[in-house]
């Protein structure tokens, strides 16, 4: 049965692979020595059924990985514990290690925030699911660093 909408099928699938990510924009007196900070996080993931199931059968465990890039090189990088597979899956900053906060250099715009969904099997390398990448221009981005000291919260698509 057809929803009669084009599209209609990609808009369900996009929805159903999604990390839920926090940005704050801290900014800080230069006079008295601070320096701008940014803190990344990420607080919940949820996907599709079948994905879910899939790792569930294969006793995967997941992390997200946070990167914060500077024109490609790593400021700072964390990774969350692991967690089972799940359609929804709560990730607290205090518990599973899903944040990171970065002193941020006078330029801004070669910086670059990555959070990357994957698994790291038994045998073999990580494998990675997708990425959530925001960078300067981004809707995110961009609403973060135009309302200071206030936590964005917004769900991306991992592609």
């Amino acid at each position: 049965m057809s929803s009669g909408i084009v599209g209609a099928k990609q808009n369900r699938e996009d929805k159903s692979n999604q990390l839920e990510v926090t940005l704050c924009y801290s900014p800080r007196n230069s006079e008295e020595g601070e320096t701008e900070e940014l803190t990344l996080g990420v607080t919940k993931l949820r996907w599709s059924v079948e994905s879910a199931l899939e790792y569930e059968r294969k006793n995967a465990l997941l992390y997200v990985k946070l990167n914060v890039l500077d024109g490609g090189r790593t400021i700072k990088a964390c990774k969350t514990k692991p967690f089972a597979p799940s359609i929804s899956v709560p990730l607290s900053a205090d518990k599973n290690n899903s944040s990171l906060t970065v002193h941020l250099p006078s330029n801004r715009e070669h910086l670059t925030c990555q959070l990357s969904l994957c698994t790291k099997p038994s045998l073999g390398k990580k494998i990675v699911f997708g990425r959530v990448v925001l960078a300067p221009g981004s809707e995110h981005w961009d609403k973060t660093f135009q309302m200071p000291a206030t936590t964005i919260t917004q769900w991306h698509s991992i592609r």
